[in-house]
């Protein structure tokens, strides 16, 4: 499946005919793998695309309170395809000729991705591989004099994440989303992994969640992953 995060627009020439125009914006592909050749239920996947928006929005809020609120919106699905093609955008129709990409917003969505572990833009520990390492079992968070903080399992280790994984990780409704949009699709029998990764730029954005990852949730303040 293919998810776009955009948001269209209609304008008016001299003419007075009406045409449609895109908001620029980000291309987040969101991609199935597996024999999945004749569908999948659509009280399934209803959930699974739900949960991808609202935790993109919801990360988003919470890392970048400041920012103008994005529009998430999913590209009619190519024949046979389950590549979700979303398209993340500023609402704020002032802004839609600028170059988004490039603007504060369009650069804090591309950072939202790579900390929730969409993409692999970000060479610190990302919010899914922390969710791994703690496994549920997270004993204390140190703040350090960096800005980071450190996160102290009960095992003796510990791993080290930015303010704004951290941040992420501790807002429940972030881990509800994050073990809904990754994990729930992992356990459909005929779904083998998930690619996601950037529209046009997937050779330095792809990043790809297994079956081997299987998300255990027991509550919303406890969302792990663990490796078999």
């Amino acid at each position: 499946m293919i998810m776009l995060l955009k948001s269209i627009n209609y304008g008016f020439f001299g003419s007075g005919k009406r045409i449609k125009y895109m908001k620029p914006g980000i291309d987040l592909i969101y991609k199935l793998n597996g024999k999945i050749d004749e569908g999948i239920n659509v009280f399934e996947l209803s959930p699974i695309l739900l949960s991808v928006g609202t935790l993109i929005h919801e990360a988003h809020r919470t890392i970048y309170p400041e920012d103008r609120e994005i529009a998430i919106n999913i590209k009619p699905f190519q024949k046979g395809s389950f590549e979700i093609n979303i398209l993340l955008c500023a609402q704020d129709i002032l802004h839609q000729f600028l170059d988004f990409v490039k603007s504060d917003t369009g650069q804090n969505i591309s950072l939202v991705l790579a900390y929730l572990g969409y993409t692999s833009q970000f060479s610190g520990v990302n919010l899914i591989q922390l969710i791994s390492f703690v496994k549920g079992k997270l004993k204390s968070i140190e703040p350090l004099e960096s800005g980071e903080f450190r996160h102290n399992s009960d095992d003796n280790t510990s791993i080290t994440v930015v303010k704004e994984v951290n941040a992420l990780y501790q807002n429940c409704n972030v881990q509800q989303n994050i073990y809904n949009s990754l994990g729930r699709p992992l356990e459909l029998p005929n779904v083998d992994s998930i690619d996601s990764f950037i529209k046009h730029d997937e050779e330095s954005t792809k990043i790809t969640h297994k079956k081997r990852h299987c998300f255990i949730n027991k509550s919303i303040f406890d969302v792990r992953i663990m490796y078999y």
